[in-house]
């Protein structure tokens, strides 16, 4: 049996995630899903590429994993605002 890492499992999880978030928008937004669903798609790729979101999701889901807070979303917050204040 294959184990998938826990890179190989977050990498998935931000595309499925992207993948559904996006689709999901276009349906709502248009009546002929197909072009507009792809267009929004590649929309949403684009922004995360240029943000650098998904491996900033992946870094900070693997800190909250290795810390294991009592307080997962205290936690989050406070870590994107360490990287708020970095990137300032």
């Amino acid at each position: 049996m294959r184990y998938c890492s826990l890179e190989d499992t977050l990498t998935l999880t931000c595309k499925e995630l992207l993948s559904i978030s996006c689709i999901e928008r276009a349906k709502m937004a248009t009546s002929s899903p197909n072009i507009e669903e792809d267009e929004s798609l590649r929309g949403c790729e684009v922004f995360v590429q240029k943000h650098n979101i998904q491996q900033i999701l992946k870094e900070c889901i693997v800190s909250l994993c290795i810390a294991k807070p009592e307080r997962p979303m205290k936690f989050l917050r406070e870590h994107f605002e360490k990287l708020e204040k970095v990137r300032s």
